[in-house]
């Protein structure tokens, strides 16, 4: 188990390269390195520390967490997000490139490209025509589906909605998948025709 640090100043948290233990984080695609440092965000080094991967140097998980949350009021909403895909065996990395909170892709981002792009709607309201607008046409622009993602209380989440339990929060999520999709050049017109098809994985082109 490596040592982790809370780099306050930088909003990150830092471990010492060290061998097999680094080729494991390495081949998960957790954080950057920097020299003989590899950088981690605060939701990889909390579901690193959850994992048993890494430990805080000084502090308990719990208070790592409850740190987090205080410098940041919507980190316990990132990492509940972060917590659930990565536990469905998605690599997560950011996706400010895209304008959305997390890429997904299905393997290492040096292979494919990302399949899904993680957009976090914090006031649980139906999104203005003019956002989704925005929405649809990244997914056109970019080629990928988007997920549309709310958090609930528990007790009082959508019948439909999927429940997180991490070892610090508990969080029920809804999830939308959506897509920009032609339906007037489509050659077919049964009904089926706009049922939602799983996204596929498209490998990058290797550089001579």
């Amino acid at each position: 188990m490596a040592t982790a640090t809370y780099e306050a100043g930088a909003g990150a948290v830092t471990v010492a390269i060290d061998g097999d233990h680094d080729a494991w984080l390495a081949a998960g695609r957790y954080g950057a390195v920097d020299g003989a440092t590899r950088w981690l965000s605060l939701e990889e080094s909390v579901y690193l520390a959850a994992l048993g991967r890494i430990a805080f140097a000084s502090m308990a998980l719990p208070t790592a967490y409850a740190s987090f949350a205080a410098r940041d009021a919507a980190f316990p909403a990132r990492y509940a997000v972060y917590h659930h895909y990565r536990s469905q065996g998605w690599i997560v990395q950011s996706g400010l490139a895209y304008g959305t909170l997390f890429a997904l892709y299905s393997a290492s981002p040096d292979d494919v490209h990302s399949e899904y792009l993680v957009y976090l709607d914090p006031a649980n309201k139906p999104l203005s025509w003019p956002s989704m607008q925005v929405l649809t046409r990244l997914s056109e622009d970019v080629k990928k589906t988007i997920l549309l993602c709310q958090l609930h209380d528990p007790s009082s989440a959508p019948t439909n909605a999927l429940l997180i339990t991490t070892p610090v929060v508990t969080l029920a999520l809804s999830e939308v998948m959506f897509r920009y999709w032609p339906a007037l050049a489509s050659a077919e017109t049964t009904p089926t025709t706009y049922a939602m098809r799983p996204a596929t994985t498209i490998p990058k082109r290797k550089r001579r």
